[in-house]
C-alpha cells in the first residue's frame, strides 16, 4: 500500500515538474495549466486526508463475530475467546474475561474489535 502512495507521490511531483517546465518553455494555455492544478490539488487533498487504514469493523451475530466467541459462564463470568490464535494446549486463546459485575459484554466486543484491528494493521507494509 505505502508503495503505491509513494509512486503516486513521485508521479504528482513529475507532473508538477513538468508542467512548470512545458509552461515555462512553450508558453502553455493557462486553462491547461488550471486543470492540471486543479487535478494536483485535488490529488493531494485526498492524499492528506487519507491518514492511516481504517479498519471496517467486526460484525456480531449475538456473541459471535468471526473467530471472536464471548462465552458466559453459569456463575456470571465472561470470557472472551479467539479461535483463530489456540494456546499451547491447543485451546482458544482466552483474551479477556471476568466477572459480569465488573466487565460488561461491549467491553469485551471492544477489546477483539482493537486485536483484530492491530492484527490487520500488523499485516501490512510500513
Amino acid at each position: 500500500m505505502n508503495n503505491l502512495i509513494k509512486a503516486a507521490d513521485e508521479l504528482a511531483g513529475a507532473i508538477d515538474d513538468e508542467r512548470n517546465m512545458v509552461c515555462q518553455d512553450f508558453g502553455m494555455q493557462q486553462d491547461a495549466s488550471l486543470r492540471t492544478d486543479t487535478a494536483l490539488t485535488a490529488y493531494r487533498t485526498a492524499r492528506n486526508e487519507q491518514g492511516e487504514v481504517k479498519v471496517k469493523p467486526l460484525v456480531w451475530d449475538g456473541l459471535k463475530s468471526g473467530p471472536y466467541v464471548i462465552t458466559i459462564h453459569e456463575r456470571g463470568i465472561a470470557d472472551l475467546h479467539n479461535y483463530a490464535e489456540p494456546d499451547e494446549d491447543g485451546y482458544p486463546e482466552r483474551m479477556k474475561g471476568g466477572y459480569l459485575t465488573l466487565v460488561s459484554i461491549d467491553d469485551l466486543k471492544a477489546a477483539a474489535q482493537a486485536d483484530y484491528e492491530t492484527r490487520i494493521r500488523s499485516a501490512l507494509e510500513e
